[in-house]
């Protein structure tokens, strides 16, 4: 308190008055504390004694409550411990009981909602059995009649089925007939197939003979002149007459086209035996450049009945003009040759005896 008062006072204005009265005042107050602390020391000395035996017993006493205090105070801290995880056991547990709380009002919410919501399906599915229930039955009517309907088809169907089964039968039979007509017509145009090769090899025999013929008719000075041509035909008429008299007028047609009528294509069926190189003998064949002769007498006889003009490449060395069998009824008979390739030319000889005179005409288009 002293010290306060002094702290305050030193707040306010000290003169040097109230100094020296400050010192004086502590002056006597130590001079009465000198005083009292001799008076006292005796009185002192026993007190202290008395003192320090208790404070021995005291010490004994704090020992003993220090060593007390200390149980206590594991005791206090275990059940403090013990008040702590119950007081967090409470709070746990209040909390779980507002959850819960929580729970039930949210679950009661629901529960009216969904005794709504259910109240509204009971309603919905009453109203939905309603027309289920006639849409049903309006679906087996319909469907009813579309199974009469069905069957009504289904009959039609097997009408229709037995006709076309009866078709297929007669178009099955059709079938087979075409079939043995295809495989008739496939034999025939192997057939033809084999007479068209004959025909072509026949071909390009008788124009390698045209070339030979040409080729001698230039040697002779006939090409380019009808009338070396028609002199050459007329001295061999006239030797031919000389040697046979001919009964009708010879005439010699060499004619190719591409399409040949149903007659000449039999005739030259049934002369093709005739006019393959196999049926030719070598000398005639050397003799006119391998042509085959399709005629009614055989190619022997033809290659030998050659007049002279028409005897080229032969490989006998000696002339067979002089040979009478040559001349020997040429003209007697009328003789036509065809000739079909693929082109579309036609070329033709044609020669006549008309008495005394003989006429001989080449076109060639």
């Amino acid at each position: 308190m002293f010290r306060s008062r002094l702290r305050q006072r030193t707040e306010e204005v000290v003169t040097e008055e109230e100094v020296e009265d400050l010192k004086q005042v502590i002056s006597k107050l130590q001079k009465q504390l000198h005083q009292i602390v001799d008076q006292e020391i005796a009185s002192n000395n026993e007190a202290c004694g008395l003192a320090t035996n208790g404070i021995v017993h005291l010490n004994i006493e704090m020992e003993g409550l220090t060593e007390e205090r200390g149980r206590l105070l594991e005791e206090l801290n275990r059940e403090t411990e013990a008040l702590e995880a119950l007081e967090r056991q409470c709070e746990e547990e209040l909390d779980t009981k507002r959850k819960c709380q929580e729970d039930i009002v949210r679950l009661r919410s629901a529960m009216e909602a969904a005794k709504a919501e259910s109240n509204t399906l009971q309603a919905e599915i009453e109203q939905s059995n309603y027309f289920q229930e006639q849409v049903d039955n309006e679906t087996y009517y319909r469907l009813l009649a579309d199974v009469q309907n069905l069957e009504t088809e289904k009959e039609r169907d097997n009408i229709r089925l037995r006709r076309l089964n009866s078709e297929r039968q007669e178009l099955q039979s059709v079938l087979d007939q075409l079939a043995a007509e295809r495989d008739a017509l496939q034999e025939i145009a192997q057939k033809s197939k084999k007479e068209l090769q004959d025909e072509r090899m026949t071909l390009d025999m008788y124009k390698s003979h045209h070339g030979a013929l040409h080729e001698h008719a230039e040697r002779l000075g006939a090409v380019g002149s009808m009338d070396n041509v028609i002199s050459s035909f007329k001295g061999f008429f006239n030797i031919s007459r000389a040697g046979n008299e001919p009964e009708q007028p010879t005439k010699a047609v060499v004619h190719k086209n591409q399409k040949t009528t149903d007659a000449g294509r039999e005739k030259e069926r049934r002369v093709s035996g005739k006019s393959t190189p196999s049926n030719i003998s070598p000398a005639a064949a050397a003799a006119v450049g391998g042509i085959a002769y399709t005629d009614s007498v055989p190619s022997s006889d033809f290659f030998r009945k050659t007049p002279k003009i028409f005897k080229i490449g032969g490989g006998g060395g000696g002339s067979r003009s002089s040979n009478p069998d040559v001349l020997k009824s040429i003209t007697n008979e009328e003789r036509e040759i065809h000739i079909s390739d693929e082109s579309s030319a036609q070329s033709s000889i044609t020669m006549s005896d008309d008495g005394d005179e003989v006429t001989a005409s080449m076109t060639e288009s």
